[in-house]
């Protein structure tokens, strides 16, 4: 039935047995699958390899190859990404655009269901390397046997068992009234119970540590790589880990919803936790198009939960100053703000218009709100102008430059820059309003100019995002957003406007409409 012919114990004298089975010649080719803390399983390798034969990689050991006998024999090396061609490929795994057959035969899907197809003939027999069947519920602890201690380590396969999924739909969106105003909401007693879904490094470092300085109780963790949810509980002290989000969102023992993954899955996680009766902190942006915005508005204008959304910059003890410093002596403001934000990678997943939206809509949003907290007021239009890469979508550029009229007349300015020596410091802020002006310089130092001059330098960088944390949760616990859902919503939108100005290169009323 096909299969190995011979079975080696790589205790045993290997290079000897090789030598002798193949006549003296060595193999033609050698496949490592190994995971290995050495370099051990190479050097057997290119040991038992032939004269120009070949040594691929697939498992994970340290690459450190023998020179003299990679040399002498002249050998090749190949590091394989294990399952095939469009491993990694968030195109071909993720949104399921193959590869055509005429140009690539053995795909990452073909590779699978050419063994699939093996094993229902019969000719791959797989049941004697199964030690055990884990309930996917059980994933942590399995993997955490995997990794133990070599004497404690399965000898076989851990095999995960998947109940069966709910596949039914949510429920369609909420017809939106006229204006988004504010409903009861519940009010939660003290500790609010947190799930966290998206443990990476920005949760990890920022989140977590601001949610329990506001007295949260760290419940469930959801999302992510596993060892990253692991990781969570060992050090931030999360309850347990939920195997999916719908697990984290539905928990009884949950009353609020930190939502931190990446920016493609906010809009879906945010509406199906508000309809679940549960307060939701989503990053920014809350939605990556109108459609997605909509939904989450209808969710939130009849959620039982409150909705807030990352926006922290408003919440700076700085920036705060500096309202109150110049606000509003005429009650209009002039405001500059500009970001000296740097080049991201061509692959970085900020530019993936499903996974990140791109910089215009992932980042300027922190941007275009905070000129919204500085004017205290509505943005009525907005135009916006710049470039990326050749041939890069609209939501890609990242050198921009927007211009936003307020409700209340008040105008602002925004550069973005990709472009630029990185010594330059981020972000600068400038208020002009009657008489006074102030100056914020990278959310470190604040110069206030009226009838006299001031500065204020704090050491640490503060960019609100504890304070926001604070407020969520003690908005969780009063029923009230810490920002208006009509702010929320009328910054939103501006942000998806700013996308259409620069498609149209026109400027783009944001219109008091049934969304708010």
């Amino acid at each position: 039935a096909g299969g190995a012919h011979h079975g080696l114990d790589a205790d045993m004298a290997a290079e000897e047995a090789v030598q002798r089975l193949t006549d003296g010649l060595g193999l033609d080719q050698v496949v490592i699958t190994a995971a290995a803390p050495t370099n051990a399983p190479l050097l057997l390798a290119s040991a038992i390899a032939r004269d120009r034969g070949a040594v691929v990689l697939v498992g994970d050991v340290p690459i450190e190859a023998p020179r003299a006998a990679f040399y002498d024999k002249e050998l090749s090396f190949v590091v394989s990404r294990s399952y095939g061609p469009g491993r990694y490929d968030a195109e071909y795994e993720e949104r399921g655009l193959d590869y055509p057959i005429a140009y690539v035969r053995w795909t990452e899907k073909r590779n699978m269901e050419a063994v699939l197809a093996l094993e229902a003939r019969g000719s791959l027999r797989l049941d004697d390397v199964v030690e055990e069947i884990v309930d996917v519920a059980e994933a942590p602890n399995a993997y955490a046997r995997l990794a133990g201690e070599a004497k404690a380590r399965p000898r076989g396969a851990l095999v995960l068992k998947y109940g069966d999924v709910d596949s039914s739909e949510p429920a369609p969106p909420a017809v939106i009234e006229p204006a988004l105003a504010e409903r009861g909401r519940i009010e939660t007693r003290p500790p609010v119970r947190v799930a966290l879904i998206g443990p990476g490094s920005f949760a990890s470092r920022i989140v977590a540590p601001a949610l329990l300085a506001g007295g949260a109780r760290l419940a469930v963790v959801a999302g992510g790589a596993g060892p990253s949810a692991e990781a969570a509980v060992r050090t931030l002290g999360f309850g347990r880990v939920a195997v999916t989000a719908e697990d984290a969102i539905s928990d009884p023992e949950v009353d609020a919803v930190v939502i931190t993954t990446r920016h493609g899955a906010h809009a879906s996680l945010t509406a199906r936790a508000l309809r679940a009766g549960k307060h939701v902190f989503c990053e920014k942006p809350v939605a990556l198009t109108s459609d997605e915005l909509d939904d989450v508005l209808a969710a939130a204008a009849t959620a039982q939960g409150i909705l807030a959304v990352g926006f922290n910059r408003r919440f700076s003890p700085l920036l705060r100053q500096m309202r109150q410093h110049v606000v509003h002596e005429h009650g209009t403001v002039v405001a500059s703000y500009r970001v000296s934000a740097g080049p991201l990678p061509p692959e970085h997943w900020l530019h993936d218009l499903v996974e990140g939206g791109g910089r215009a809509v992932g980042e300027a949003c922190h941007f275009i709100d905070s000129l919204a907290f500085l004017a205290d007021s509505p943005i009525r239009q907005i135009y916006a102008s710049g470039y990326g890469a050749p041939g890069s979508p609209l939501q890609s550029r990242d050198n921009l430059a927007l211009t936003l009229t307020f409700d209340n007349g008040s105008v602002g300015s925004i550069v973005y820059a990709a472009e630029g020596s990185p010594r330059v410091p981020k972000e600068r802020v400038e208020l002009f309003s009657g008489s006074r002006s102030a100056v914020l310089d990278d959310y470190r130092t604040l110069e206030l100019f009226g009838t006299r001059r001031r500065r204020i330098s704090q050491r640490a960088q503060d960019k609100g995002h504890t304070m926001e944390l604070a407020a969520f949760l003690r908005g969780a616990e009063q029923g009230r957003p810490p920002v208006a859902l009509d702010v929320v919503a009328n910054v939103s939108l501006a942000t998806l406007a700013a996308v259409e100005s620069l498609r149209t290169g026109k400027a783009v009323r944001i219109e008091q409409s049934s969304s708010g």
